[in-house]
């Protein structure tokens, strides 16, 4: 893993904007956690974070007082503090590329000199690609407003709560294919990343009442993610969506998504 610096952290994470102080010590929590030996963190430590990030300190009875009264807080050892379970699945969605090594994939043949294709395949191949970064965005970006909405909702117990018999079967099996198979990369760190795309359209259906005060009308969601479905099976099988107008659909929809979420303060 490769070390963050603090001040980085603070740009990347937009701390010094945070609405409430709480927030920002939040986020303060998780990095200590992420780049030390330890897993809590005292008061002072954490007003030590805040003059490192120039922001001003924290009054320690009241920092003490939101560190008790916070969900998202738990004590841990020697009456320091720690991030629970919930939140901290949330931030390592969020924040956890900031400590990896940025690699780039680079091809190391020409495709020009695959067989039996034409340059027309070529061309689709780098068409397809391009698509695919939005499906890639929009799918993994629908994922975290549900991880997050569910977290808020129920707590670090929200899988418990919102799984059914078949959710449970599907999310079990491929963790443990994962396991047997050692090179399979794991698809994530929440069981919302084992459920099918449409299983997740599946659980917002059920659970309306939580996700309409953010998106009013459930068809905003069930079209476009219909539709992400649709196109995302035809490119993982290597198809090709020759039609410009779906493609500039798919387009359209994930500006949609990102334009109705972007701005959400949850």
């Amino acid at each position: 893993m490769m070390k963050l610096k603090f001040d980085d952290f603070c740009k990347a994470s937009e701390i010094a904007f945070q609405k409430k102080k709480i927030d920002a010590a939040v986020l303060i929590i998780w990095y200590h956690q992420k780049v030390s030996n330890r897993n809590s963190i005292s008061i002072n430590e954490i007003n030590n974070y805040f003059k490192q990030a120039h922001l001003p300190e924290y009054n320690k009875f009241r920092l003490s007082e939101h560190l008790r009264l916070d969900k998202r807080i738990t004590k841990g050892e020697n009456g320091n503090y720690k991030l629970n379970r919930a939140i901290l699945e949330v931030l390592d969605q969020k924040f956890n590329h900031l400590f990896e090594d940025e690699t780039k994939v680079q091809l190391q043949i020409s495709l020009e000199n695959t067989p039996f294709l034409e340059n027309t395949d070529i061309e689709n191949a780098h068409k397809m690609a391009e698509l695919y970064l939005i499906i890639f965005c929009f799918e993994n970006s629908a994922r975290h407003f549900i991880l997050k909405i569910f977290s808020l909702n129920f707590g670090e117990d929200w899988w418990n709560i919102i799984k059914n018999t078949d959710f449970k079967k599907k999310v079990e099996e491929r963790m443990s294919r994962e396991q047997k198979l050692k090179w399979i990369c794991q698809r994530g760190t929440s069981p919302l990343f084992y459920l099918d795309w449409s299983d997740l359209l599946k659980i917002i259906r059920k659970y309306e009442n939580l996700f309409t005060p953010f998106i009013a009308d459930l068809k905003f969601i069930e079209l476009r993610f219909e539709e992400l479905e649709r196109v995302r099976n035809i490119i993982a099988h290597n198809g090709i969506i020759p039609d410009k107008n779906d493609i500039n659909r798919l387009i359209l929809y994930f500006q949609d998504w990102c334009k109705q979420l972007k701005e959400l303060s949850i």
